[in-house]
């Protein structure tokens, strides 16, 4: 919590379009949901059909282009919402990248050579190129993955619900053995990932 608190802190007056991204993000999410309602309708209503009380079945054939125009134009949102986050967040995290190297930078000058005889080159290095891109990938990429995948399952959980109550307490019903399981994987991977790039020579 107190690294992502620094992050924050690093965006200054950049703020306002990480969370601009955020809500774009969460608008995205819902934009999924649309799809699979359409493709439900189209189904329903216009393949299949509904049957009368004299046998017959009756397809609302005129509601096939409407429905897939509302596709289309769902799709052509979500394409431009999704440009629309990518953009602030590479803004926001180019941004927030530049400011820590060059404070970074502006701290190795003010070092002493016992400072250099302490620390290894290459973990200088290290610091100022592939831990400071990761910086820059949490607010670009990781944030907004964290919060569209949170939106995406509550937004699917809420439809199938809707669509089939029982099926989806099942499906909710397996949904803590895969995250016990992440969570145990990423515990046993993250020691080793640290003991590998801290093994790295110099």
């Amino acid at each position: 919590m107190q690294q992502l608190q620094w992050l924050s802190g690093c965006m200054k007056d950049k703020r306002k379009w990480f969370w601009l991204a955020m809500a774009l993000s969460v608008v995205s999410a819902g934009l999924c949901v649309v799809f699979p309602f359409i493709t439900q309708q189209i189904t329903d209503r216009v393949l299949v059909g509904q049957t009368l009380p004299d046998g017959s079945v009756q397809r609302q054939t005129q509601l096939l282009v409407p429905l897939v125009c509302v596709m289309i134009g769902a799709q052509l949102l979500r394409s431009c919402v999704r440009y629309g986050m990518t953009a602030s967040l590479e803004y926001v995290s180019q941004n927030v990248q530049q400011d820590i190297r060059r404070h970074l930078y502006d701290n190795l000058c003010t070092q002493d050579a016992g400072f250099y005889t302490r620390y290894r080159t290459g973990d200088l290095m290290t610091r100022l190129t592939g831990d400071l891109d990761m910086v820059r990938h949490t607010v670009c990429w990781i944030s907004y993955n964290a919060v569209e995948s949170t939106c995406l399952f509550l937004f699917s959980m809420t439809y199938l619900f809707s669509v089939n109550a029982a099926l989806t307490l099942l499906l909710l019903a397996v949904a803590p053995v895969i995250l016990a399981c992440s969570f145990l994987f990423s515990r046993t991977v993250y020691p080793l990932y640290a003991s590998l790039r801290e093994s790295c020579p110099a």
